[in-house]
């Protein structure tokens, strides 16, 4: 960061013959001043080289008047003094005696103070030893204030923001120029590679023999959920399995901290943006078909029409045993054929069957379903998974008068409907830290909780869910949770903005 230059002396006092020094391209000069006019004076530098300058460039002159038939020598000289003198500074030493004066000082008065003496090249040295300190020492209308340890800490802290803000306007402009972070420091990326992988604890139901698999685009890599099916007794049992990223980020730390500044992943047509270092958000934490994985899941027995007789929600390890596209599910659901020994395929449909009985029951409930927002039926069946976890997940905070982030949207907030007019869109629905109808949905308490990866929402609903299945402390209050809602829906609609402009960006006719 280019920093200002302080002025130490009166333009009006500038006289041919004085020592002067200034910066050229951010390198400190010195020369001889050997001409005076109105607001200009010719500087000659070393090598008898002379140049004019405007007055308000110079930063320093000295009070001694040199002879001008030995300028040379005596430039050489200043500077070789000049040099031995700031060998002999002790910048740590300054700020300590500064400190105790309590007041800001000029120049002279730091000489006087700190027992320097008063010669031109101490005070050139002197001069330059306090700018290239400057998280110690602050220039203020030509005196300098001394930065107490939190304003050296304040300083550094700013200084690392700006060096981090200019790599994110190099990585995505669009994100940077919104305020919203882009890469991560590589404090933050060693705190993430350090992690251990997760191995199952005997406080988690061991569901590692379940036959999981991730529904998703190919090219996704930070997955966190997954469905399990089997037959049961009384018809079918499906899984829905979160990743328990709270396994791997603890609340307050640095990587929380982070996760919540930016709210959700960003995902713009030239790069993913992720909530958390790569390390996590697309291998350790997400449910990729390598090793065992931490997951809150949610089962549902259900009789073989599709209908949900009972459910329960527990911690478990689980492995991930397949990996499926949309495209692969839409395949399977249009096959007619006998399916082979071990193919999902009847599994598939049954898990279809149960989503679209859950759906249509959520559209005799009330539930708005807008035209432009009809899904494949593949898309809708991992949808509709989604919004059985949410609402179960919901539900339980609901009875045990949990604060979450809930998600409503009242009837008065839908557009009036009308015989055979076909829906076309809604409101957002709001976000709120108490239960209420989300009449949009058909659902009498909603709560998203199934993207702990993308969204920071999501993790903080984890949490809390997690504490209630482990009969511990709340790790959020209401009030908490109320306190986080402004940032998180301001950065939310930041990151919409930004996605939207991107979009349209790609879509524009070259």
């Amino acid at each position: 960061m280019s920093k200002k230059a302080a002025v130490n002396f009166s333009p009006q006092n500038i006289q041919p013959g004085m020592v002067a020094g200034f910066f050229a391209s951010n390198n400190f000069l010195i020369g001889m001043v050997t001409a005076v006019e109105a607001n200009y004076c010719a500087i000659l530098l070393h090598g008898v080289e002379t140049m004019k300058l405007a007055q308000q460039r110079l930063v320093l002159v000295s009070k001694q008047i040199y002879p001008a038939d030995t300028a040379e020598e005596t430039l050489a000289n200043f500077s070789d003094a000049m040099q031995q003198c700031a060998l002999q500074l002790n910048p740590a030493l300054i700020r300590t005696t500064l400190l105790e004066e309590n007041a800001d000082h000029t120049l002279t008065e730091i000489m006087s103070i700190c027992r320097i003496h008063d010669q031109d090249v101490c005070r050139f040295a002197l001069y330059l030893m306090l700018r290239e300190h400057p998280e110690w020492f602050h220039q203020k209308q030509g005196s300098y204030h001394t930065n107490t340890d939190a304003q050296v800490q304040e300083y550094i802290q700013k200084e690392l923001w700006q060096e981090q803000h200019n790599l994110d306007l190099q990585a995505s402009p669009l994100l940077a120029k919104k305020g919203l972070p882009v890469l991560f420091t590589p404090e933050l990326i060693r705190t993430a590679e350090a992690i251990k992988p997760y191995c199952h604890t005997s406080d988690r139901s061991d569901s590692t023999k379940l036959e999981c698999w991730t529904i998703d685009a190919p090219v996704s890599q930070d997955l966190d959920d997954a469905i399990s099916i089997h037959k049961a007794a009384q018809g079918w049992e499906i899984g829905i399995h979160i990743a328990d990223v709270d396994w791997y980020v603890e609340a307050g730390s640095p990587l929380d901290t982070e996760a919540r500044r930016r709210t959700s992943s960003a995902y713009l047509p030239d790069r993913d943006v992720h909530m958390l270092p790569p390390s996590l958000s697309c291998d350790k934490a997400s449910l990729l078909s390598i090793g065992i994985r931490p997951a809150l899941s949610v089962f549902i027995s259900c009789d073989a029409a599709g209908n949900q007789l009972s459910h329960h929600i527990c911690l478990t390890s689980i492995c991930i045993s397949r990996r499926f596209s949309y495209d692969e599910i839409e395949t399977l659901l249009n096959q007619t054929s006998t399916p082979r020994q071990n193919d999902p395929t009847e599994r598939i449909k049954a898990l279809f069957m149960i989503t679209e009985n859950h759906l249509q029951q959520r559209i005799k409930a009330g539930a708005y379903i807008p035209q432009q927002n009809l899904l494949t039926p593949a898309r809708r069946l991992v949808a509709e998974c989604m919004v059985i976890c949410n609402s179960l997940l919901a539900a339980l905070a609901k009875e045990r008068q949990a604060p979450l982030f809930f998600r409503y949207l009242d009837e008065s907030a839908l557009p009036e409907r009308r015989e055979n007019q076909a829906e076309t869109s809604f409101p957002p629905s709001v976000m709120g830290t108490s239960p209420q109808p989300h009449q949009a949905m058909g659902l009498s308490c909603y709560a998203q909780a199934s993207s702990p990866l993308r969204r920071y929402s999501d993790l903080v609903n984890q949490r809390q869910i997690k504490s209630l299945l482990q009969g511990t402390a709340l790790p959020y209050t209401k009030s908490e949770l109320d306190d986080m809602l402004e940032h998180l829906e301001q950065t939310r609609q930041r990151l919409r903005q930004v996605t939207l402009q991107a979009e349209s960006l790609v879509k524009k006719p070259v």
